[in-house]
């Protein structure tokens, strides 16, 4: 194989052969000048020959990628194509010189601005039958072509949908539950509150309670509560406490709040997780049935003294029926009462 700059030094080399042919014909300074010459040449060869080596080096990166890298020119023709990008075409039954099926659909738009002069690179993702590429195109205006580098991104984009999937449940779970869910920083600021959250404390405007200190939403024992269990969070530890927290509003809730850590990769806490079920309902219920064994307790006490009074009253009657039949048998008159309970 020959290249375009190799043919003048060729034709050098044939014209000192045919020259040395004449050797006969030629003195002996000419015969050394001839004899350096092909000297020149024949090392203008060997450099040739390693550019060369070097060049079929360098041309079989993209021959032996892996991933399809083809050129097209400005007009769509495929001006060069590897190995990877023709078993691309063949596995999607084109003859290996149509690009339609693998390239963007804004291709044309791309190619036009090349003819227009444009340069620079453009990334675009592409379904090829049952994979996903994505394609790097770089515009060379100099050239008059676009080289398209493809990567087969499948399994990401599987993995990506997968996790998309994913945190949607997970977050429907969130959305429907009835708790109110929040995320704090490690320095105890409130960074995420649920849906539920928002409606269990009738909070309009969540912007204003982003990156409050969540020890500010409680009052008294409380707060302290509160500061103890996220102080043993950030530790690694969980804990939780029942506490008095009004709602937007001014309407008066009991809670019953835990906080965990969030790990984070290496395994040591990231976040904070705080949950808090409203817990008024019961507490109401806890304290009627307190009201109603307190009254019990004094309707009991009451009754006790009642029934201490009837039986001193009745000890005394019967002290008092003894004393008159006392006086009547002094008198000789038979005894008029019963001293005993059968009456």
């Amino acid at each position: 194989m020959k290249t375009k700059d190799s043919d003048p030094v060729i034709g050098r080399l044939e014209k000192i052969r045919q020259q040395l042919d004449r050797t006969k014909d030629l003195a002996e300074p000419e015969k050394f000048l001839l004899i350096g010459e092909l000297d020149a040449c024949g090392k203008e060869l060997e450099i040739m020959g390693e550019e060369l080596r070097i060049m079929r080096h360098l041309a079989s990166f993209p021959q032996i990628n892996p991933n399809p890298v083809f050129e097209i020119a400005a007009s769509g023709q495929i001006m060069f194509a590897n190995e990877a990008c023709r078993l691309l075409l063949e596995s999607l039954g084109t003859d290996g010189s149509q690009t339609g099926k693998i390239l963007p659909e804004d291709i044309a738009a791309i190619l036009d601005s090349l003819k227009q002069g444009k340069s620079g690179a453009l990334s675009r993702e592409v379904g090829v039958a049952d994979k996903v590429f994505e394609w790097t195109i770089y515009l060379m205006p100099e050239s008059g072509t676009a080289r398209i580098y493809g990567h087969d991104i499948t399994k990401r984009k599987t993995a990506e949908e997968a996790l998309r999937r994913s945190n949607a449940f997970n977050q429907s779970i969130i959305d429907s539950s009835s708790d109110c869910i929040k995320i704090l920083d490690m320095d105890g600021r409130l960074q995420y509150m649920s849906p539920g959250g928002w409606r269990l404390l009738k909070i309009n405007d969540m912007k204003i309670y982003l990156n409050v200190p969540y020890e500010e939403f409680w009052k008294g024992s409380d707060r302290e509560a509160v500061i103890e269990i996220m102080q043993k969070a950030k530790q690694g530890q969980s804990g939780s406490f029942q506490g008095f927290c009004p709602t937007a509003d001014g309407t008066p809730k009991w809670w019953d709040v835990s906080i965990s850590p969030v790990l984070g990769p290496d395994g040591k806490p990231e976040r904070l997780l705080a949950v808090s079920r409203d817990i008024t309902e019961r507490k109401l219920a806890e304290d009627e049935i307190r009201m109603r064994v307190g009254e019990l307790r004094l309707a009991n006490e009451e009754l006790v003294r009642f029934n201490n009074a009837a039986v001193d009253r009745e000890h005394r009657m019967i002290e008092l029926k003894k004393e008159i039949n006392e006086l009547c048998g002094n008198a000789g008159l038979p005894a008029r009462y019963k001293t005993d309970f059968e009456e």
